[in-house]
């Protein structure tokens, strides 16, 4: 969940907790209060009440950075949030209309605007109310964009000094009487960017960045697309050494857009996998799909924040939309002229003989020895070779090369082939266990600690396990150093990810290793172990049987 839809879902979730809270209050021992104080966080708008609270018992006159202040503030964060509520609405006047402003933001949409307009019969200057009757009171949304530009210009000269004083350090989001403000202004610029006035936007955007670089009305996400859609890549590429595109969807589509405008295509590949892990629904919207963002919170916020500039880049697009490669043409036709031969023979042989003898004979008729291991494993991993298109010869490139590793048990191609594993999906052509297995014994304590590292993705462990399997197989001497490589994993199955455990489960009863049936179970039943390999403990209880009798 990102952070708008956390904040989004902490409005909706104030009434109910208040009931909660009178409801505990009634019924709780005193000796519970800090334990109770502790389970419920206040959201974002109680500091402000609180904020408003203090500005009542001090009355004018003290400022709101000064000692005197800070000690007032903390004194009425102590008090039960629904008595500080009560105060206000009780004061009546600016203070009543105030709070009632605070409510625009967290009432059902259908009271919204009754809410509001008794607010600014109170208070007739509160920002919140004003801006809540210009985009729910309003039925022509470009209308409602020049009235909420109005309030955000009357509302930043009342603000006066404040504003130029706070822009050198950026806090202005620590400036409670600020907030309805930096809301007001941050919802102007999110409607400016949906009724495609990006330009507009873009200047709002820029300004509250200045003003407020903590971003307290998470804005970055539609900052950043607005910046791709203008084509300032440095300057979103500044915003991502701020927010990181792990924290929310936009982000991380727009990090794949920027490293892709960028001419960084395996950075943006990279980037698309996480990309993809947040929010995989919108690539199938740029794909056309039909899809109604409405019903998503994090897909709406996606469109609306980046969509645009997605489709403003036709060729990020088209890049997208046909998978996503690694490389370019040019890359690939560049790649094919790096080798030299005998290396460079393997370009032109195409697809493999469907009789492995005579393939084999293919490949030893060209000589290779030790001294081509590093281009051939330069050949294997890659990229734009795997990468052409499936009529070319070239294509097939990485496979020769890999069998070719394999006629030589060249060992030293371990570590480079399971780097490649850990970034690319691997082509079933490339016969990764009959490497290993060919490999035998002296790969047995590199696999190991590549099957047991939980740092690494899960691709490579999993062919790390399968190259471990076949070494054991094919080795009865090995077999145990096998067992015993794989057998921690399993014993520490509440460390692993579900995949990794049900492949050492597959692997250690291929081996007929039934010693680890029970622990097996075990897994399974904690739910550590992956159900699209294991269905039920009964498949584990076959597989462990079935393997002993081989």
């Amino acid at each position: 969940m990102n952070r708008r839809k956390r904040a989004e879902k902490k409005k909706k979730e104030r009434a109910e907790r208040l009931r909660r809270e009178r409801h505990e209050r009634q019924s709780r021992p005193a000796e519970a209060e800090e334990q109770y104080e502790e389970v419920f966080v206040a959201p974002e708008l109680d500091d402000e009440r609180y904020a408003a609270a203090a500005r009542r018992a001090l009355g004018p006159g003290v400022a709101p950075d000064s000692p005197e202040f800070a000690a007032e503030l903390a004194r009425q964060r102590e008090r039960p949030i629904e008595d500080v509520i009560d105060e206000a609405l009780d004061a009546g006047g600016r203070e009543a209309g105030e709070e009632l402003g605070f409510h625009t933001l967290e009432c059902d949409p259908d009271d919204q605007l009754d809410v509001a307009r008794e607010a600014l019969a109170l208070d007739p200057d509160n920002v919140d109310a004003l801006a809540c009757v210009a985009l729910t009171g309003m039925d022509d949304a470009s209308k409602a964009a020049d009235e909420l530009a109005r309030i955000v210009e009357r509302a930043g000269r009342a603000l006066g000094p404040d504003l130029a004083a706070v822009e050198p350090r950026g806090d202005l989001g620590a400036n409670f009487a600020a907030r309805p403000y930096l809301r007001a202004r941050a919802e102007l610029t999110r409607l400016l960017a949906s009724l495609e006035r990006p330009a507009e936007a873009l200047q709002h955007a820029r300004e509250i960045a200045a003003l407020d670089r903590g971003d307290s009305q998470v804005l970055c996400d539609v900052y950043v697309g607005l910046l791709l859609e203008f084509d300032e890549l440095a300057e979103a590429r500044a915003l991502f050494e701020r927010f990181a595109p792990e924290e929310s969807p936009a982000l991380a589509w727009a990090s794949v857009l920027e490293r892709f405008l960028s001419d960084d295509r395996v950075a943006a590949r990279r980037t698309l996998a996480l990309a993809r892990a947040l929010l995989p629904e919108f690539e199938e919207f740029l794909a056309g799909e039909a899809f109604e963002p409405e019903e998503d919170d994090d897909l709406r916020a996606t469109v609306v924040a980046v969509g645009s500039a997605w489709m403003k880049h036709e060729a990020a697009l088209e890049w997208l939309l046909a998978g996503a490669p690694w490389t370019s043409e040019t890359e690939r036709e560049a790649a094919r002229a790096t080798y030299s031969p005998p290396v460079a023979k393997l370009l032109e042989l195409g697809e493999p003989d469907t009789d492995e003898r005579a393939d084999a004979a293919r490949l030893r008729e060209l000589g290779f020895g030790p001294r081509d291991v590093p281009e051939l494993t330069r050949m294997a991993c890659d990229v734009a070779l795997h990468e052409h298109e499936a009529d070319h010869p070239a294509c097939w490139a990485p496979s020769h090369a890999l069998r070719a590793l394999t006629a030589l048990r060249a060992d030293a191609a371990v570590e480079p082939l399971l780097a490649y594993a850990a970034e690319h999906e691997i082509d079933e052509a490339l016969r990764f266990d009959e490497f290993f297995a060919a490999i035998g014994p002296a790969a047995i304590e590199r696999l190991a600690r590549k099957a047991a590292d939980g740092s690494e993705p899960v691709e490579p462990r999993l062919h790390a396990i399968e190259g471990l399997a076949r070494i054991g197989a094919a080795d009865s001497d090995a077999r145990r150093a096998v067992v015993e490589a794989l057998a921690p994993i399993l014993r520490e199955h509440e460390r692993h990810v579900p995949p990794v455990n049900a492949f050492v489960i597959v692997a250690l009863g291929n081996l007929g290793a039934r010693e680890f049936r029970e622990l097996a179970r075990a897994a399974f039943r904690a739910g550590h172990v992956d159900t699209n390999v294991f269905a039920d403990v009964g498949e584990i209880e076959r597989r462990f049987r079935d393997g002993a009798r081989r």
